[in-house]
Protein backbone atom coordinates (compact mmCIF):
# COMPACT_ATOMS: atom_id res chain seq x y z
CA UNK A 1 0.00 0.00 0.00
CA UNK A 2 1.49 3.51 -0.95
CA UNK A 3 1.90 5.57 2.23
CA UNK A 4 -0.68 8.30 0.31
CA UNK A 5 -3.10 4.99 -0.02
CA UNK A 6 -2.42 4.48 3.64
CA UNK A 7 -3.10 8.34 4.81
CA UNK A 8 -6.63 7.93 2.70
CA UNK A 9 -7.25 5.01 4.86
CA UNK A 10 -6.12 6.45 8.41
CA UNK A 11 -7.91 9.32 7.29
CA UNK A 12 -11.41 7.29 6.96
CA UNK A 13 -10.82 4.92 9.70
CA UNK A 14 -10.45 8.00 12.36
CA UNK A 15 -13.49 9.82 10.48
CA UNK A 16 -15.35 6.35 11.48
CA UNK A 17 -14.32 6.31 14.99
CA UNK A 18 -14.98 9.96 15.88
CA UNK A 19 -18.38 8.83 14.38
CA UNK A 20 -19.18 6.17 16.33
CA UNK A 21 -17.40 7.28 19.65
CA UNK A 22 -18.11 6.82 23.38
CA UNK A 23 -19.62 9.50 25.25
CA UNK A 24 -17.07 10.39 28.01
CA UNK A 25 -18.54 8.84 30.58
CA UNK A 26 -18.82 5.57 28.92
CA UNK A 27 -15.15 5.57 28.14
CA UNK A 28 -14.50 6.71 31.87
CA UNK A 29 -15.74 3.54 32.85
CA UNK A 30 -14.28 1.44 29.74
CA UNK A 31 -11.12 2.36 31.41
CA UNK A 32 -12.39 2.01 34.92
CA UNK A 33 -13.37 -1.59 34.15
CA UNK A 34 -9.90 -2.06 32.63
CA UNK A 35 -8.00 -0.99 35.47
CA UNK A 36 -10.50 -3.23 38.05
CA UNK A 37 -9.68 -6.20 35.72
CA UNK A 38 -5.58 -5.34 35.62
CA UNK A 39 -5.76 -5.03 39.45
CA UNK A 40 -7.79 -8.15 39.79
CA UNK A 41 -5.21 -10.15 38.17
CA UNK A 42 -1.94 -8.56 39.13
CA UNK A 43 -3.63 -9.44 42.86
CA UNK A 44 -4.33 -13.15 41.93
CA UNK A 45 -8.27 -12.76 42.43
CA UNK A 46 -8.61 -13.79 38.69
CA UNK A 47 -7.01 -15.84 36.87
CA UNK A 48 -5.09 -14.80 32.92
CA UNK A 49 -7.78 -16.56 31.27
CA UNK A 50 -10.57 -14.88 33.66
CA UNK A 51 -8.58 -11.74 32.51
CA UNK A 52 -8.33 -12.34 28.80
CA UNK A 53 -11.81 -13.38 28.34
CA UNK A 54 -13.07 -10.36 30.24
CA UNK A 55 -11.12 -7.83 28.30
CA UNK A 56 -11.92 -9.30 25.26
CA UNK A 57 -15.45 -8.86 25.94
CA UNK A 58 -14.74 -4.96 27.11
CA UNK A 59 -12.91 -4.70 23.48
CA UNK A 60 -15.35 -5.64 21.52
CA UNK A 61 -18.02 -2.77 22.62
CA UNK A 62 -15.31 -0.59 21.97
CA UNK A 63 -14.78 0.72 18.52
CA UNK A 64 -11.03 1.71 17.59
CA UNK A 65 -8.19 1.54 15.14
CA UNK A 66 -5.64 -0.85 15.27
CA UNK A 67 -2.15 0.09 13.87
CA UNK A 68 1.12 -1.96 14.25
CA UNK A 69 3.56 0.65 13.37
CA UNK A 70 4.54 3.50 15.41
CA UNK A 71 4.69 6.02 12.40
CA UNK A 72 1.13 4.93 11.71
CA UNK A 73 0.24 5.97 15.16
CA UNK A 74 1.80 9.29 15.13
CA UNK A 75 0.06 9.87 11.65
CA UNK A 76 -3.51 9.07 13.28
CA UNK A 77 -3.13 11.04 16.06
CA UNK A 78 -2.38 14.38 13.72
CA UNK A 79 -4.92 13.77 11.83
CA UNK A 80 -7.11 13.40 14.86
CA UNK A 81 -6.02 16.95 16.14
CA UNK A 82 -2.28 16.24 17.97
CA UNK A 83 -0.21 18.62 17.12
CA UNK A 84 2.87 16.96 15.50
CA UNK A 85 4.95 17.37 19.07
CA UNK A 86 2.00 15.87 21.25
CA UNK A 87 1.48 12.85 18.54
CA UNK A 88 5.19 12.53 18.88
CA UNK A 89 5.82 12.96 22.94
CA UNK A 90 2.12 10.54 22.97
CA UNK A 91 3.89 7.85 20.23
CA UNK A 92 6.94 7.70 22.02
CA UNK A 93 5.24 6.79 25.63
CA UNK A 94 3.08 3.90 23.59
CA UNK A 95 5.86 3.02 21.84
CA UNK A 96 7.47 2.12 25.30
CA UNK A 97 4.59 -0.01 26.25
CA UNK A 98 4.89 -1.85 22.73
CA UNK A 99 8.47 -2.55 22.43
CA UNK A 100 8.01 -3.81 26.30
CA UNK A 101 5.35 -5.99 25.07
CA UNK A 102 7.43 -7.67 21.98
CA UNK A 103 10.25 -8.33 23.75
CA UNK A 104 8.19 -10.46 26.05
CA UNK A 105 6.56 -12.35 23.36
CA UNK A 106 3.68 -10.83 23.00
CA UNK A 107 1.22 -9.44 20.37
CA UNK A 108 0.80 -6.01 20.21
CA UNK A 109 -1.16 -3.32 18.38
CA UNK A 110 -1.81 0.46 19.20
CA UNK A 111 -5.26 1.49 19.99
CA UNK A 112 -7.24 4.75 19.52
CA UNK A 113 -10.76 5.35 20.95
CA UNK A 114 -12.96 8.50 20.74
CA UNK A 115 -14.97 10.17 23.25
CA UNK A 116 -17.22 13.40 23.25
CA UNK A 117 -18.90 15.39 26.47
CA UNK A 118 -22.08 13.50 25.03
CA UNK A 119 -23.67 12.11 21.76
CA UNK A 120 -24.88 15.80 20.39
CA UNK A 121 -21.34 17.30 21.53
CA UNK A 122 -18.83 18.21 18.77
CA UNK A 123 -15.62 18.29 20.80
CA UNK A 124 -14.07 15.17 20.57
CA UNK A 125 -11.11 13.69 22.75
CA UNK A 126 -8.86 10.83 21.79
CA UNK A 127 -7.80 7.56 24.16
CA UNK A 128 -4.26 6.28 23.08
CA UNK A 129 -3.23 2.67 24.32
CA UNK A 130 -1.36 -0.35 23.55
CA UNK A 131 -3.53 -3.67 23.48
CA UNK A 132 -1.71 -6.85 24.19
CA UNK A 133 -2.20 -10.25 23.76
CA UNK A 134 -0.32 -12.82 25.42
CA UNK A 135 -0.19 -17.38 24.43
CA UNK A 136 -2.26 -19.05 27.22
CA UNK A 137 0.52 -21.46 28.21
CA UNK A 138 2.43 -18.72 29.99
CA UNK A 139 1.92 -19.06 33.65
CA UNK A 140 0.00 -16.38 35.87
CA UNK A 141 2.83 -15.27 37.91
CA UNK A 142 4.70 -14.54 35.01
CA UNK A 143 2.39 -12.80 32.77
CA UNK A 144 1.66 -10.36 36.09
CA UNK A 145 5.04 -9.55 36.02
CA UNK A 146 5.05 -9.13 32.51
CA UNK A 147 2.33 -7.11 32.65
CA UNK A 148 4.14 -4.91 35.34
CA UNK A 149 7.14 -4.00 33.52
CA UNK A 150 5.00 -3.14 30.30
CA UNK A 151 3.33 -0.72 32.13
CA UNK A 152 6.32 0.59 33.23
CA UNK A 153 8.04 0.88 30.25
CA UNK A 154 7.75 4.48 29.74
CA UNK A 155 10.06 7.16 31.52
CA UNK A 156 6.65 9.58 32.69
CA UNK A 157 4.08 7.06 33.73
CA UNK A 158 0.76 8.00 33.13
CA UNK A 159 -2.23 7.90 35.23
CA UNK A 160 -3.86 5.06 33.53
CA UNK A 161 0.12 2.94 33.95
CA UNK A 162 0.61 4.11 37.73
CA UNK A 163 -2.78 2.75 38.42
CA UNK A 164 -1.65 -1.26 36.97
CA UNK A 165 1.68 -0.64 38.69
Amino acid sequence: MTRKAKLETLKKLVQKAKEECFTDRQIKSYKNRLVKLSSNFLSGKISAKELKQLYSEIERKAFSIHLTAKKDLHQALVLSGFSKQQAKKISEHEASHFSAAKKFGMKAYYALRFSKASRSAQKITCHPSVIINWKDFIKDHHLRDMIKNIAKAPKVLSRHDKKIT
